[in-house]
């Protein structure tokens, strides 16, 4: 992984490897914006204890303080929505799974206002989505809808995205079912049902999934979903907290994640956080993953999603789960999306022109199925003489 220095100090830092006071002060201004880019700023406010006088750097640490009230502020209001929609999909008879940032931030973290938040998100089942939505709905959220690539196709749909709560600030993410890119099978979604816990938290109790569980979905969600391109080192950091501050039994680990094909997200997120965090994640771990894993898990999927440009290897993987109607409506709106797609996806001004942007858009796909491509049959080969190419 190449990176900064600043962004090696900030992972020594995060996780007691480098104290504080042997950061020089030249360094600093880097390590804090480090820390604002990749979600750590309040963490990184909360080990330093104290604002040290810095020159040149008053300015990062004013923004990181700022940043750190900003995260605490949110997490009340993001508390206050969930214990609402908690209590009213409850009253509905409707379970809800939560997950993520809002779980880890009461169980795992020193203190919750420590983990920022862009949303709340909560997994309903897929045959109650409709009503849940409606009693979401009737808390005062609204229904935030973007123009979509691919309307009315179910392989693309797994969420809801509502806004309200207090000052309409909280964004709540109602998924009814996954990312096709974390789990192209949805026959596997029972799998989250199936390994939950309940959690005392505060004056209310919520559902969310067994440790072991949210490692592998926290594993998978960081590997799959965002890649290299969406790298932050919070979502590394989500692992090490939960691996620090859990007692986890890592031969359950590996075999709930070869039962959902993600042991090899699992390992290479594991061993990331080995590296740059220093995760006491056991040998034992890692040899149960491998003992674990089937036979026809697609191993060269991470390394495919961590290219600098990972589009066309998003698209092979989800064009092998799909229907041949599903592979007839995504090309055609590949090649042909809505003018309020682009204009969208291009960020143009009303009186900018369309058509320009479907030269470029065609432009480009052709020019990431070949550099797709060749990062395909160098990985082959790679998997094949053991050696990197």
């Amino acid at each position: 992984m190449n990176q900064s220095p600043a962004f090696y100090t900030l992972a020594a830092l995060t996780t007691g490897q480098l104290a504080p006071r042997d950061v020089p002060a030249e360094a600093w201004p880097d390590v804090i914006a480090q820390a604002l880019q990749h979600g750590l700023g309040p963490t990184l406010l909360w080990i330093t204890k104290h604002i040290e006088t810095v020159p040149g750097a008053n300015s990062y640490w004013d923004t990181m303080i700022a940043s750190a009230r900003q995260t605490a502020l949110y997490f009340a209001l993001m508390e206050r929505a969930q214990y609402e929609i908690n209590t009213a999909l409850s009253e509905a008879g409707i379970p809800v799974i939560w997950l993520k940032g809002i779980v880890l931030a009461q169980t795992v973290y020193p203190q919750p206002t420590l983990r920022p938040m862009a949303d709340l998100d909560g997994l309903v089942p897929y045959d109650q989505r409709e009503t849940a939505l409606e009693v979401v709905e009737a808390l005062g959220y609204t229904r935030v809808r973007e123009p979509a690539l691919v309307e009315n196709v179910d392989f693309w749909e797994y969420n809801y995205r509502l806004q309200g709560g207090v000052g309409n600030a909280v964004v709540v993410e109602l998924h009814y079912s996954v990312d096709r890119m974390l789990m192209p099978e949805l026959k596997r979604l029972s799998w989250f049902w199936d390994h939950t816990q309940p959690i005392q938290s505060g004056a209310f109790e919520f559902l969310t999934l067994r440790p072991e569980a949210h490692l592998i979905y926290l594993c998978a969600h960081a590997m799959l979903q965002h890649g290299g391109a969406n790298f932050r080192l919070l979502h590394l950091f989500d692992l090490h907290t939960l691996i620090t501050h859990t007692s986890l039994d890592w031969d359950v680990v590996a075999g709930w994640a070869a039962a959902v094909q993600w042991s090899k997200p699992a390992e290479e997120a594991l061993r990331l956080a080995v590296q740059l965090l220093a995760t006491p994640v056991p040998d034992t771990g890692f040899t149960a993953l491998r003992r674990h894993r089937q036979p026809d898990e697609d191993t060269t999927l991470t390394a495919r999603l961590w290219e600098k440009d990972r589009r066309m290897a998003r698209i092979g993987y989800r064009l092998k789960f799909m229907t041949w109607a599903e592979r007839a409506a995504f090309a055609r709106t590949m090649l042909f999306p809505s003018p309020a797609y682009v204009r969208h996806r291009y960020h143009l001004q009303p009186n900018v022109a369309v058509w320009p942007y479907y030269m470029y858009r065609w432009f480009d796909q052709a020019r990431g199925i070949v550099r797709g491509g060749i990062n395909n049959l160098r990985l082959r080969l790679t998997n094949l003489t053991g050696r990197a190419l």
